[in-house]
Parts: C-alpha cells; structure tokens; sequence
C-alpha cells in the first residue's frame, strides 16, 4: 500500500446551481445608487483570509479579497477571475506543473498592478512557521516551486506535487491573493526559498541567526494587517469599522473588473455595504421588520418561519433556503471504549432520531445523508437507505455484544476486566443551540435502549485543542463544510492519518476503505471513479465510523425591493451581485 502523507486540502467554494440573473450581463451603471445592509451575528474581529479560525469573516473580506479561480455558480466549472485562462496540466512523473498568467488590467484597490511576485509572497508568507496560518501551510506545502517568465511579470509557473492529484489546480488557485507590496513592504522573504519555508526546522534555525522572519510573522499576524491594513483587489474596500456594531465596505470607483460584467466575483451593484453586529436574532427580526436590515442571513429555523408565516411581513420580505454544501454529524473516536465496537457505533445510528431533529430544528428543511459526500454530488450513493431510528433493532445489536442491564439501574453494563462497567459516552458540544438541541435530543432517545450520554459543553478552540487532537473524546456534534471540487477522502478517513494531530479524527481504519480511496485519488477516468466511491461509501455505511445526520438549507431574508440569488456556498448570498427591483419585476 502507498504511503499517504498528511495534507489538509483548503475548504474550496462550492456555488450555486441556480442562474445568478439578478446580476448578471448588467452592467452597475444601468442600476441607480443604493445601500445594503446585512447583519452579522458577531464582530469579525479580524479580516485577513490566512488566518481565518471562524466562518463570520469570510462574509466580509470575499468582497475584497480574491482567488485566481473559483468555481462558477451556474456550471459548477472552475472559471478564472484574477488570471486569462484555466491551464492545462502538465503531468510529471512527481508533480504536476501549470503555467498562468494574470490579466493585463487586474490591479489592487490602490491601483499597482497584480503581478507573479504577489502570487509568491503570498505563498510564502502561508509557509512561515510563524504565521498563525496552520490550514493554509498544511496544503501549500504541496507546491513545489514557483517560476516567473522572466519575459513578463504576470506570467509564472506553479509546479504541485503530484500526491495531491484531483485537487492540484484548486490547490493553485483558490487561495486570496495577498499584494506583496502591502503585506510585506521590506521584501522580507524575498531573502527566502519557497524549500526553505516549507521546513520547520529551519524557522526555528533562523530565528537564531536573524529575527526579521520572526517580525514578518508579528506583523503579519497583528491587527496592524487584520484590520488597520486590508487591501485586496476585490470590488469593495473596507472604509469603516467600530467594534461589536458595524464593518462599511464600499463600492471601489472605475474598478477594473467592470470591464467583466459577466464575472459573478467581479461585480458591485450596490455603492455601499454596511455589516451590522447584531447578536440577538429577535432584536435582529425587529430591524429587519422595521426596515432597517436589508438582509438577514444565517436564521434558526423558527426564526425564519416566523416571518415567512406572517402574512404581514411577507409583503415587504422574502425568504431564501438554499441547500448549503454542509452536513452535520455526530463525530465519534472508534478507538474510545465501546465505540470500538462496529454493532456499538451502528446501534447509536439507530438511537439518533434524524428525521425528528430536522423536524423539530429546521422545520423540515433538510436532506438526510449517508455519508461522507454531499446528496447534490453525482457519485452520492442513492442506493443506501439513511439509517432509520429504531430502538428495538439497537438493543439487539447491543445485547449481541454482551450489553445487558445486570442490576436493573436503566443503564446497560458488561463485566470486563473484572470489573463492571456502564455503556457511557460523553457527547461534547460548544454551546451553539443547535448542537445543545442535537445533544440533548440524542441523549433523550439513547436512555430509551439504556445507553447514557454526558453532555459536556465547551469552547470549539478548547475541544479541538484538548479533546479531537490528542484523541481523548467519545462523540463530537460536529459539522463539515464540503466544497465542488472532486472529493478526496483520504485525509479524513485513511489509517495512515489516525494519529495524534492528524485529520482522521474518528481514527476509522478499513484495509480496503484505505485502498479505494487510493485508488480514486489516482484514477482519472471519471465513471471509473465514481465506481470506486461508490464501494467506499458501502464500506462506510457498514463501519458507521461517525453517525452522518442531515445536510442543512441556509435560511434568509429579504427585503422585496432587493433582487437577490440564492447559493449554496454560505453565507447562502452574495451581496455584491443584488440589485434593485424595477416596477416590471
């Protein structure tokens, strides 16, 4: 079997499947002057992409920062933004090598020119060990070299190892580019390779001999370049921002991206976008009712249904509930005692009420999942009946594997060792209500089969840090974010990657599961893929490795003056492609 080395593959955009024609083919003149306002649940406390911890930022800076890529929201292609064209890949027996070049008239928003040099000090700055960038290093270690035409500074080679296969072009190009002139104004690591980065050892050897790589990461990771400095080359630019109350992003004047009006990234209809704190839904349902929220993203469920069942307030607004590209499941650590047990893991799968949580917590806007793979994606193996709730086909497979309630105390027990012991389980949440509603609604229905479930409540950097890491966890109500590129499932789910650290946080390990997900890394004929996903997904299903729940609908209102698109992609909108309702529409 081959070795699989660990990498973390950047959460890539996943867009929409509906036509984005509120903004499309127009061009922001034909449009008068207008203001949106969105709310935001919290203060993002800092907006630069590579040290992105939590989602809430990314519903600002996507308006200011982009990628050379991203995928397009009615074809689901990737399509370019910042660069001329999408290469084509040139295949080396170690690595995979393609040429790009950035257009002619893309500039930053203080108007110097993009060029291959900001291309590579943003790669660089990712690989300093001491920039608090773990997700971005993890997968930008895989690129191997960067060469600029020496002909033309908007044209470079990028060459990725081959290891990563099916995600080496998104790999390339889906990062925010960051302007080297900005970011890094002494040219610091212009005095480093891109090997020399990519080495741990040799940041901590430098650090001995000179401290400017050192003050590069302070600066970079302050507030300085966070929050004073944001400078991108999107179609807005930040101009405001007074903590826990509002961030103002306006519209950039004779941006160059007008001259692509087709270009869903490149658009900005509206002149201004104010971002307004609001951490209470029900004061947030108030101004949007009042008039004073254009948008309000990111709603519970019966926040949502209360304004779309008011026959008042529907005839100002209008709700939104794109299926996002997400599912929610119960993590479990298949080496934690009893949940080692295949018929422990599958017997919890049938204690867990689904169709009642997306009853009760969403309304019934939701899709059940099987696995690892989102229901939209064409390889989503259809064949498999998610995993009905039934208690009674639970005892059985409990009672098959010495569970039993010896001394009549509601809970089930096994002698092991010696000793007594109870079938336990500690479910960790970090306190958002969802995952307390799950938790408890799982907890209520695994007493009904004798099975205890503890519900430990702690902050999500606290969990991961102390608990998912090392290891010491039994359940986790967690969530993944999917994205459109081809799924590969080897970091989340290869033996290879079950240590300590690594990214197979259940620690499943299955022989062939292991050699199917090579397999489909290496496989480039798309039927013959899809065939090997396929068993996959069945050897997962019988595992039951994590308990998979349901894949959510994003819920948003909106004001009816506003023309907005839907998208999967959260926060479920793009703001910079609304326009305003003519009398006709």
């Amino acid at each position: 079997m081959q070795k699989i080395n660990s990498y973390y593959i950047f959460l890539l955009f996943w867009f929409s499947l509906m036509l984005f024609s509120c903004g499309e083919d127009q061009n922001r003149e034909e449009n008068e002057d207008f203001k949106i306002s969105i709310r935001l649940a919290e203060d993002p406390e800092r907006l630069n992409p590579m040290l992105l911890v939590k989602s809430v930022p990314r519903q600002v800076f996507q308006y200011i920062f982009l990628p050379l890529a991203d995928y397009d929201p009615v074809t689901l292609e990737m399509r370019p933004i910042l660069i001329e064209k999408l290469p084509d890949p040139q295949l080396g027996s170690d690595d995979i090598t393609f040429d790009f070049k950035f257009k002619d008239d893309a500039v930053w928003s203080d108007g110097k020119s993009i060029s291959a040099d900001d291309y590579i000090s943003t790669i660089k700055t990712a690989l300093v060990t001491g920039v608090d960038a773990t997700k971005w290093r993890n997968y930008l270690k895989y690129i191997l070299s960067i060469d600029i035409d020496p002909e033309d500074s908007r044209a470079f080679s990028v060459k990725v190892d081959a290891e990563v296969n099916l995600l080496a072009l998104e790999l390339a190009t889906t990062v925010q580019l960051y302007p080297k002139h900005i970011y890094d104004p002494n040219s610091v690591l212009d005095n480093y390779t891109i090997d020399q980065l990519r080495n741990d050892e040799f940041y901590d050897q430098e650090l001995r001999r000179d401290s400017s790589l050192h003050f590069f990461a302070q600066q970079f990771n302050s507030p300085k370049y966070s929050r004073d400095i944001v400078v991108g080359s999107g179609p807005y630019t930040l101009t405001d921002w007074k903590t826990n109350q509002y961030v103002v992003l306006d519209r950039q004047l004779e941006y160059w991206g007008d001259d692509y009006p087709e270009n869903m990234f490149l658009q900005a209809f509206a002149t201004q976008i104010e971002f307004l704190i609001i951490k209470d839904e029900t004061a947030a349902l108030s101004m949007m009712k009042g008039g004073e929220l254009d948008i309000l993203p990111n709603l519970t469920a019966n926040g949502y249904k209360s304004v779309i069942q008011d026959d008042t307030d529907s005839e100002m607004l209008y709700g939104l509930t794109p299926q996002i590209m997400r599912y929610y499941y119960l993590l479990l650590n298949n080496r934690s005692e009893g949940l080692n047990s295949k018929k422990v893991r599958r017997a919890l799968a049938h204690l867990t009420h689904v169709d009642e949580m997306i009853k009760t917590l969403e309304n019934g806007t939701a899709t059940r999942t099987i696995g690892h793979f989102h229901p939209s994606k064409s390889y989503y193996h259809k064949g498999l009946k998610p995993i009905e709730f039934d208690i009674d086909r639970a005892n059985e497979l409990l009672a098959q594997d010495g569970w039993t309630d010896s001394n009549n105390d509601g809970v089930l027990d096994r002698y092991q060792n010696g000793s007594l012991i109870n079938l336990e389980f500690d479910i960790l949440i970090t306190g958002s209500a969802l995952g307390k509603n799950v938790a408890l609604i799982f907890q209520q229905d695994a007493a009904k089969a004798g099975v205890k479930i503890n519900i430990i409540e702690k902050p999500n950097r606290t969990i991961i840090g102390e608990h998912i890491r090392p290891r010491k966890f039994d359940i986790f109500a967690s969530a993944m974010t999917l994205s459109a590129a081809v799924d590969n499932p080897i970091q989340r789910w290869h033996s290879n990657l079950t240590g300590v650290n690594k990214m197979n946080h259940t620690g499943f390990s299955n022989d062939r599961a292991d050699e199917l997900m090579e397999l489909i890394s290496a496989t480039k004929d798309r039927q013959e893929r899809e065939k090997l996903y396929l068993e996959f997904q069945e050897i997962m299903y019988d595992e039951q490795p994590a308990i998979f729940l349901y894949s959510p609908t994003e819920k948003i209102i909106v004001n009816k003056n506003l023309k907005l698109a839907a998208s999967p992609k959260r926060p479920g909108y793009f703001a910079n492609t609304a326009v305003l309702r003519s009398s006709t529409d």
